[in-house]
């Protein structure tokens, strides 16, 4: 949802257009302030319940703001929302710092990416953006895994899923990129139907599922298969009794209530995310 905010206040200020060098801004961010600060270092601070009602009482001001018939008054709802979450992403991760800005920078690239593909941007320039994220990304890893104070085995585990994670990223992306003129089985196309499902869901699913069966101390395949096809299944689910009609109403309240000009903008930004 933080890129989201950030991309509606890109579009207010007319940054819209330069997402490879916010990707990179992202990734430099990770590797070199990226564990300045604490995990949920808001909520250890000030207490998670003064954050909570913070930032909703800052949520709602900005979508309030947003929906106003003032232009101005817009604006400021806009740039509230991007940065409430760019404090929440830094300053009150689940994760630390420099994970949160590493992914923010892999969804601004995707973003320049899909410019570059509609020839709105050089691909020259986003090749090296993808680059530099990439190997922004896994150098960020490898340092500030450093200063949790695992043992040398753990840190190394991590290290290796942190690269191997991005690397893989990267490669599936690329994969669908190279195919995305060719008709893809449907199984593909309905994951990536219900992948925002799926991408809400799976922290609460596998937390759950840690409690409620326990984390294995050895790879367990078949477990992690059980886990997935649980996860799909769950995610199957929100997409049809929450996503979908969810999505339908929020098309009807913005033909009901938008200008023209105001609806195109909204299908940009939807694309471009």
């Amino acid at each position: 949802m933080a890129f989201y905010l950030l991309v509606v206040a890109l579009f207010t200020t007319r940054l819209h257009t330069r997402p490879a060098p916010i990707a990179v801004a992202f990734a430099l961010g990770a590797v070199v302030c990226g564990s300045l600060l604490p995990v949920a270092g808001l909520s250890q601070a000030a207490g998670i319940d003064v954050v909570v009602a913070v930032a909703t009482v800052a949520a709602l001001g900005a979508i309030g703001c947003a929906m106003s018939g003032h232009a101005v008054v817009r604006t400021a709802g806009a740039l509230l929302g991007g940065v409430l979450s760019l404090v929440l992403v830094i300053g009150n991760g689940r994760v630390g710092p420099w994970q949160g800005l590493a992914i923010m920078a892999t969804m601004f690239l995707g973003t320049a990416i899909y410019q570059a593909e509609r020839g709105q941007a050089s691909r020259r320039v986003v090749a090296v953006a993808a680059a530099v994220v990439l190997a922004c990304s896994v150098a960020a890893g490898a340092w500030h895994s450093r200063t949790w104070g695992l043992p040398a085995a753990a840190e190394a585990a991590f290290q290796r899923g942190w690269a191997s994670a991005m690397v893989l990223a990267a490669l599936t992306f690329g994969l669908g990129l190279a195919l995305r003129h060719r008709r893809l089985p449907r199984l593909l196309t309905g994951i990536g139907l219900i992948s925002y499902s799926i991408y809400l869901l799976h922290p609460a699913l596998f937390q759950s599922l840690d409690h409620i069966v326990g984390r294995p101390r050895h790879d367990a395949p078949g477990m992690l298969a059980a886990a997935f096809g649980v996860l799909l299944l769950v995610s199957w689910v929100s997409y049809r009794l929450v996503e979908a009609p969810a999505q339908r109403l929020g098309r009807a309240l913005a033909r009901r209530w938008s200008s023209p000009a105001t609806t195109a903008t909204a299908a940009t930004a939807a694309n471009a995310g």
